[in-house]
C-alpha cells in the first residue's frame, strides 16, 4: 500500500469519526488555501528539525466527487511531509494496519486525531483536524518525531482561516 493510499485511508477514517458534513446542498465549497504556502517553507522544515532546508513543495489539486482537495508534498532525502487541505466533507470508514496508534492531540480543535505506526511495513504519522470550513491532514513517512509533526500540524491549524 502506497504512502498516499495509507494517508488518504487514515484521513478518510478520521474524518468519518469526526462526523464531517460538507458539502451542504446548494452551497459552494470555499476557496482552498494553498497547502504549499499555508506555512512558510522555512517554518515547515525547521519545525521538523531540518533548519536551512529550502525545498519547496509541489501541489496537486484534484476533484473528489463534488469537491477539490489540495495536497502539497515536501521532500528532502528520504523524508517526506504532505499537507492536505480540503473542504469539510463526509468520508467513509476504513481500518488501520495492525500496530497503528491513535491519540487525541490538544490544541487542534475538538475531534482532532494523531495516528501513527512505526512498524516497518506501515511507517507514517498523520495529524487530522477540522478548522472552520476545512479539513486538514499533516502527514509524514515516519522520519520525524511525534512532537515535530504535532508542532507542524499546530502551525497549519493556526494559519488556516
Amino acid at each position: 500500500m502506497s504512502s498516499l493510499t495509507r494517508r488518504v485511508a487514515a484521513t478518510t477514517w478520521c474524518l468519518a469519526v469526526l462526523g464531517c458534513a460538507w458539502p451542504a446542498a446548494g452551497i459552494a465549497a470555499p476557496a482552498l488555501p494553498d497547502p504549499c504556502t499555508i506555512v512558510p517553507v522555512s517554518t515547515l522544515w525547521s519545525t521538523v528539525g531540518l533548519r536551512g532546508v529550502a525545498q519547496r513543495g509541489t501541489v496537486r489539486i484534484w476533484p473528489d466527487g463534488k469537491r477539490k482537495q489540495a495536497l502539497c508534498t515536501f521532500k528532502h532525502g528520504d523524508a517526506k511531509v504532505e499537507i492536505l487541505i480540503a473542504p469539510h466533507a463526509p468520508l467513509g470508514p476504513f481500518g488501520d494496519p495492525a500496530g497503528t496508534v491513535m491519540t487525541k492531540p490538544r490544541g487542534l480543535g475538538a475531534g482532532a486525531t494523531y495516528t501513527y505506526d512505526r512498524s516497518r511495513a506501515f511507517t507514517f504519522a498523520s495529524v487530522v483536524f477540522i478548522k472552520g470550513a476545512f479539513d486538514a491532514d499533516v502527514w509524514d513517512n515516519g522520519k520525524f518525531s511525534n512532537a515535530d509533526i504535532l508542532l507542524l500540524a499546530r502551525a497549519v491549524f493556526k494559519a488556516l482561516p
